[in-house]
Formats: C-alpha cells, sequence, structure tokens
C-alpha cells in the first residue's frame, strides 16, 4: 500500500499506481482516486496507461466535488465556494481513449473491480447522486484498457 497519509496531497493516487505499474510491470496497481484529482492529473494519465498497456485499476470517487477543499474552508470558517463541478461520463470517456468502459448504477464498487481483468488498465468512478455523509448509494464507472 502506498499513499500520501499525512501530506494530504491531492490526485496523487492515479499517478502514483501508473509509476508503481511501469516499476513493477508483473504487478497489479490500484488507485484510489476522488474525481477532482482524478481529474486534474489521472485523465490525462489514462491514454498513457492504455498506450503502455500498463496494469493499473484506478477506482474513481464521484461527488462532482473537491470534499477536502470543501471541509477546509468551513474549518477555516469560510462559506464553501468553487468546490462543486460537473463530471463528464467517465466511462464514455474511456472508451473514446481506447479503453473498457463501465457504468454500475448500484452500491457494489467490487463487482466493478472483479470485471476489471488485473492484465488491463482499468479505472472505476464510484458516483453518489447526492452527498450523503457516507458513500453507501451512488454507481461506479470501470475502464479497461486490452492489452494487444
Amino acid at each position: 500500500m502506498f499513499g500520501s497519509f499525512t501530506w494530504a496531497s491531492m490526485a496523487s493516487a492515479a499517478p502514483d499506481a501508473f509509476g508503481i505499474a511501469l516499476a513493477f510491470p508483473g504487478r497489479q496497481a490500484i488507485a484510489l482516486c476522488g474525481d477532482g484529482g482524478f481529474t486534474m492529473l489521472g485523465l490525462g494519465d489514462l491514454l498513457t496507461q492504455v498506450q503502455r498497456k500498463a496494469r493499473v485499476v484506478n477506482v474513481i470517487f464521484n461527488n462532482s466535488g473537491l470534499d477536502f477543499v470543501n471541509i477546509e474552508q468551513q474549518e477555516a470558517g469560510i462559506v464553501p465556494f468553487g468546490t462543486d463541478f460537473p463530471n463528464p461520463d467517465f466511462s464514455k470517456v474511456a472508451t473514446a481513449l481506447g479503453a473498457r468502459g463501465i457504468r454500475v448504477e448500484e452500491p457494489r464498487p467490487p463487482r466493478a473491480l472483479r470485471s476489471a481483468s488485473p492484465s488491463r488498465c482499468s479505472a472505476a468512478r464510484w458516483t453518489r447522486s447526492s452527498r450523503p455523509s457516507s458513500t453507501t448509494s451512488g454507481s461506479c464507472d470501470t475502464f479497461s484498457a486490452p492489452l494487444r
């Protein structure tokens, strides 16, 4: 397990997993990404993951917002602003980039991960239709790039 647990870095999961997959080509790497972070850095890397046939699964937790920034603003006594944003349908974006896209409209991300072959580049997106305090309901998109 690798992560930026004490640094609170944004957008590091997808590039970290990609780097690990390149450093250890026979191993599966799984990244747990926020939608904001994935959009900032992981989305651009997805095409390269497809081209390099990297064994990466990106799980994207989608709440259509930058929740950590929202929390930080509230803790500082600021009314949150600029933290909500619309997302594309990541499964369609992945398909357009040459990856396999799957959207699951139920609270079972592990099923989507089981469908992501360990020999493929994948990304999963977990979506909450509203912003509840837990991630118990929503949808998940999984993208996989076939090895050629």
